[in-house]
């Protein structure tokens, strides 16, 4: 996720002002903000429980004295009356039953570009009511994932679309290191790391099971 954040803000060039939608904690972002100090970063959630997990970022941010972060409530279904040159939402549009007017919003308050990422899933993995049913009861999700052309018909200007959440990189990667001691990690390092190269690729795969999510930088 940071990689592909990064990715899209060097890609966007000339941004000065960053929008979160739905950044939880917002550890990932504040993080961002060390390495652009030039931008500024507006941090949001829609709701209380959000805004608990929002402390340990708003912490972190005082406590370093991060000045280019801030940190609000944000509505996706209701229009902003602000602009961002970017918006970004992280695992966030699957949540929201209306996706389709909530990526309205999130164009209609960029200048520039849209960042999103979401889970993958093809048509006939979304028409599977058990799998719907699967992800609503363990995630709250009202779909199972996107695919490269449902994502583009809610960002039709897409710039880049890049497959993330791997078996055979990125997922086996997280999985491996949950189970080693330092010792193994150490051993293994340059094995991981390869691994880790290979977390974002350049294409989206069809209906292999091996992409578990994507992320896209389209234009608006």
């Amino acid at each position: 996720m940071r990689e592909g954040l990064i990715e899209a803000l060097k890609t966007a060039a000339e941004i000065k002002s960053f929008l979160s939608v739905g950044c939880g904690a917002g550890l990932t972002e504040v993080a961002l903000a060390l390495e652009f100090p030039a931008i500024e970063f507006y941090l949001t959630d829609i709701d209380n429980k959000a805004n608990i997990q929002q402390r340990l970022g708003i912490r972190m941010a005082t406590e370093w004295v991060i000045q280019n972060v801030k940190f609000d409530t944000y509505d996706t279904l209701t229009p902003s009356s602000e602009s961002y040159d970017i918006v970004a939402s992280i695992e966030v549009l699957e949540h929201i039953e209306a996706d389709k007017i909530a990526a309205i919003n999130m164009r209609a308050a960029s200048r520039k570009y849209v960042f999103a990422l979401v889970p993958f899933a093809t048509h006939e993995t979304n028409m599977n009511p058990k799998m719907r049913e699967s992800v609503w009861k363990n995630h709250q999700h009202y779909r199972v994932g996107y695919n490269a052309d449902s994502i583009q018909e809610i960002f039709p200007d897409i710039t880049i679309l890049r497959g993330c959440y791997w078996n055979d990189a990125g997922l086996k990667l997280r999985q491996k290191l949950e189970h080693l001691s330092d010792e193994e990690i150490r051993a293994l390092l340059p094995h991981l790391t390869q691994l880790a190269k290979t977390d974002i690729r350049n294409s989206i795969p069809g209906a292999d099971g091996n992409c578990h999510g994507m992320w896209i930088l389209s234009k608006v």
